[in-house]
């Protein structure tokens, strides 16, 4: 490249030598009215000198030299280039010199542009016309090119540079100029903190859904030979790779993409013009994702859209659905793209491309898109994750795809619910056969949702979330066996806390329920309200403000969930109590009895851990038949007669138990009697024989 840079500056001091024959031919350079703001014919002489061939050439032998390079070497120059994509004239020329200027007191080096359209010079005194037209074509076309600063000089002369004669001024190219000039990517170093090429970043090269490269197609074809682009504006959050998109998108114009980083962006008025002539010499498009620029930092936005759009150059904004990006392109022609969330079919295929290198079976990767609701580049970045997964790790591939699944999945719900630990399975769950006949239809109905409300089309008419109330009392294994359903699925549950969700202050409440669904959207996990009736309660006849307010928080309630496409498990005591509206909607209600005298035997038995001492008079028979315990209540009298037995340095026996029963009747406000104990009686509390 830089042996063509140098060919085309030997042909342009021919041209330039050629025209000052012509115009010395014409007399127009020996009069002395411009004296003092011209270059005089022996400084002419010595300027071209060197580069003057050999004997004595005239106009026409200049013209076959010049005309000979040009067929040489062509138009592959990289001033060729800029010439054609800034439409600047091929008589025009920069002449690069490292004599100083005669009105300058040093030697800096300089570039002089000299015109020669309509056959006259900058200096062509018999028509002050056609010198102002030169001059404004010289402005205009610095101005389009934004690459030479004629404002620069040394410090000592600065004050009088506007004052100078035009010739007498220092034409300095700029960095992004020198750069494409000497045949590299044009680029500005005082950019090099807040601009970087998309290509550098691998979320530019995720693979979109289909249906995303469908709508881009169909956006870029009209655009591709628009006059002057709009503004392009990616709704999208970061998890549909709107990155990705903008690349897709401009790759179709044969464009690269550099993407502005808004929290390096300076506050210089050079900053916007140099991004612009980067842009302009590389053919670039320009990126903007306003989810980087802070409020304040937006109103530097403005000028550099502008300097863009001078310069011609696309742009393209991404911006999430909750950001106001209309007021930052309100001055421009926008044009709006949204990207929308993929559907299973859409994941299935994004993630059989992502996985293909490993040996994933189509029902993992069918079950990981169902039960996960990510983007393109989630998937991406999951799928990245298994490839440094450990050499010792021998699970099988569903449960490491739910793994990186579940870390790519960005919900913020910990302040807003609680993790429930995972702790149990199918046969920790003491619970009546009919019981557990219908959690299992729940849990392959959590299952098969996708298949039913996506393949089948169910979704399309009622959503494609499912609600599923648990009733019962408290104890009974509600939340037990929702924490079971989770695990089964493969996703976490989250108990919903009431008291960071309810609030006394009007319109609080659905402001954190608001927040409450969006985080469980983005998080693929199961909600659990505890509680349930404390929040669902029936609307009442409105007497004051605080009945219309309350009426209000439960219809809001009401729509959320409805609106919600995940699964959602109410536990209730008081299922009566909650409002109708809830339970029209409700998919399945599964009662939870209080257990009978076997099941309570079998509650006893399963509660005490395998590891603990325990002396062989423990009668579990008894204490099923005799105490109508809920299964909470049984974990609760353990844990204390286990307390007791450690700290007396004992086996676990029926004495410790029989205490701890009595002492939780207590708390329930039941006094021991001996007809409930028996012969046990002498254990209870207050017995006096208690040990």
């Amino acid at each position: 490249m830089a042996g063509d840079f140098t060919h085309e500056l030997q042909r342009l001091d021919l041209l330039v030598h050629r025209e000052i024959l012509r115009l010395r031919a014409g007399y127009q350079l020996s009069l002395d009215e411009l004296r003092g703001v011209y270059i005089s014919d022996e400084q002419v002489d010595a300027l071209v000198a060197e580069a003057r061939p050999a004997g004595t050439p005239d106009v026409a032998e200049l013209t076959r030299l010049a005309d000979e390079l040009h067929a040489h070497h062509g138009d592959t120059s990289p001033l060729a280039a800029i010439a054609r994509d800034f439409e600047l004239s091929r008589s025009s020329a920069m002449r690069s010199s490292s004599r100083s200027h005669p009105s300058s007191r040093s030697s800096t080096r300089r570039c002089t542009v000299t015109s020669t359209s309509g056959g006259a010079a900058a200096c062509n005194r018999r028509s002050r016309g056609a010198s102002v037209r030169a001059r404004n074509q010289r402005a205009r076309a610095a101005d389009r090119l934004r690459a030479v600063d004629s404002r620069r000089a040394p410090r000592d002369d600065r004050c009088a540079l506007e004052h100078r004669p035009e010739l007498a001024r220092a034409l300095v190219a700029g960095p992004a100029l020198v750069t494409a000039l000497l045949g590299l990517p044009a680029f500005d170093m005082r950019l090099a903190a807040c601009v970087e090429p998309s290509g550098d970043r691998h979320a530019s090269r995720v693979v979109l859904p289909e249906a995303i490269e469908e709508v881009l197609a169909t956006f870029a074809t009209p655009l591709a030979h628009a006059s002057r682009r709009p503004v392009i504006v990616l709704v999208a959050d970061a998890a549909q790779a709107p990155e990705a998109a903008a690349s897709s998108l401009v790759h179709r114009w044969q464009r690269g993409l550099l993407r502005v980083l808004g929290s390096t962006w300076p506050n210089e008025r050079w900053a916007a013009p140099a991004l612009a002539l980067v842009a302009r010499l590389r053919g670039d498009a320009v990126l903007v994702d306003l989810e980087e620029w802070q409020a304040d930092a937006r109103r530097l936005l403005a000028p550099l859209f502008h300097a863009l759009a001078r310069a011609h150059v696309p742009v393209v904004v991404v911006a999430s659905p909750a950001t106001d990006w209309r007021a930052v392109v309100r001055e421009h022609a926008a044009m709006t793209i949204c990207l929308d969330e993929p559907d299973v079919a859409a994941r299935r295929r994004l993630w059989s491309r992502a996985v293909s290198g490993s040996s994933a079976d189509a029902s993992a990767i069918s079950q990981v898109a169902e039960h996960f609701r990510l983007g393109p580049a989630q998937i991406d970045d999951a799928a990245r994750t298994l490839a440094f997964a450990p050499s010792d790790d021998v699970t099988d591939l569903r449960t490491r795809l739910f793994r990186a699944a579940r870390g790519q999945s960005s919900g913020d719900l910990g302040h807003l619910a609680q993790l429930v630990p995972q702790r149990h399975a199918w046969a920790d769950l003491v619970l009546p056969a009919a019981v557990t006949r219908r959690l299992r239809d729940v849990s392959g109905a959590v299952a098969a949702r996708a298949k039913v409300f996506g393949d089948w089309g169910f979704g399309k008419r009622s959503g494609a979330g499912l609600m599923v109330m648990f009733a019962g009392t408290s104890g009974t294994g509600k939340t037990m066996s929702a924490s079971v359903i989770a695990r089964e699925i493969g996703l976490e549950l989250y108990r919903i806390e009431l008291a960071s969700i309810v609030s006394k202050y009007i319109g609080e409440t659905e402001k954190n329920l608001h927040r409450l669904f969006e985080a469980a959207r983005r998080a693929n996990v199961m909600l659990f309200f505890d509680e349930a009736d404390a929040l669902l309660g029936r609307r009442s006849e409105v007497k004051d403000a605080h009945d219309r307010y309350a009426n209000i928080e439960v219809a809001y309630l009401l729509q959320k969930m409805e609106e919600h496409d995940g699964v959602i498990i109410l536990a209730s005591n008081l299922a009566k109590n909650m409002d109708q509206a809830f339970s029209r909607r409700l998919h399945y209600i599964v009662e939870f009895p209080r257990p009978d005298a076997p099941l309570r035997e079998r509650l006893w038995q399963a509660i005490l851990p395998p590891e603990i001492p325990r002396d062989d008079d423990i009668d579990f028979a008894f204490l099923g038949r005799q105490f109508e315990l809920a299964g909470g209540d049984i974990k609760t009298i353990t844990l204390d007669a286990a307390f007791i037995a450690a700290a007396a340095g004992r086996p676990l026996g029926m004495a410790d138990l029989i205490g701890a029963v009595s002492r939780q009747m207590l708390k329930q406000g039941r006094p021991p009697s001996a007809s409930d104990f028996k012969q046990y009686h002498q254990h209870s509390v207050g017995s006096g024989a208690a040990r």
